[in-house]
């Protein structure tokens, strides 16, 4: 990735949401973003107790008629012989092809930012999803929900989604966002992705970037949310690692 291209863009990006009239305070910013984080979470998990308690009762009641049937056809038959206890566990059909892959990077990386002008450096540590089939690396402080369809990265405010789709209609036809309206740039941030925009949404003060990058036959939806603030300071340079150091397994 052409740093000069990716500064470039970003200082195009920052006087475009300078320019944009701000009325809600930062820590009003904070609050909003950090609510609606808390009201995802719980509507995504909300009924997950109450499910577990049902599907547990099931377990239950099930191990207890099982104890008794098998009981009974031992009394019956004499005694069964278990199999034994050091047999190996052999899932799918035989010879079926292991489609595990190892990832040769090594477990971590420094980087030089330049958060609002100043040299630091910062630690990136490896990121692998076997699901997803790619890799990365990922600030030292990120925090990750792993899934087998898609993927959330958090630090701070800002957070990054990884999906996987199949489709390229699907995945970079007739992009948009309610309450959100796209920042036109004539710099283009990232090198080497098949789509790539930038939203702003003026009411919640959130930054949203919509990426596309080809891999493995398929289209990796990168989504990237941030507050307005975070664009000045190491955010930007988290997420321009992040897209530099993808590699699809």
């Amino acid at each position: 990735m052409s740093q000069e291209r990716f500064e470039k863009g970003m200082e195009e990006l920052r006087s475009k949401i300078d320019a944009q009239s701000s009325t809600t305070s930062p820590n009003d910013i904070f609050q909003a973003v950090k609510a609606e984080k808390m009201i995802s979470r719980k509507s995504s998990f909300g009924y997950a107790p109450m499910v577990a308690a049902v599907i547990g009762v099931f377990l239950i009641g099930g191990l207890l008629l099982g104890s008794l049937f098998s009981g009974s056809d031992v009394a019956q038959e004499g005694g069964t012989t278990p199999p034994p206890t050091d047999a190996p566990l052999v899932g799918g059909d035989e010879g079926e092809k292991d489609d595990t892959f190892v990832v040769d990077r090594p477990d971590s990386i420094t980087v030089t930012v330049y958060p609002e002008g100043m040299e630091e450096e910062e630690n990136f540590k490896l990121y692998v999803n076997e699901e997803l089939r790619y890799s990365t690396y990922i600030h030292e402080e990120m925090t990750t929900e792993m899934g087998s369809e898609e993927d959330v990265h958090s630090l701070w405010l800002g957070e990054i989604k990884v999906s996987r789709l199949f489709d390229e209609n699907e995945a970079m036809k007739n992009i948009s966002f309610e309450g959100y309206e796209e920042i036109l740039l004539e710099e283009a941030i990232f090198d080497d992705v098949a789509y790539q925009s930038v939203w702003s949404h003026q009411t919640d003060h959130v930054v949203k970037f919509y990426i596309v990058v080809e891999g493995n036959d398929a289209y990796y939806v990168i989504e990237v949310d941030s507050t307005l603030e975070m664009e000045d300071g190491k955010f930007p340079f988290v997420l321009e690692t992040f897209i530099e150091e993808l590699e699809f397994h």
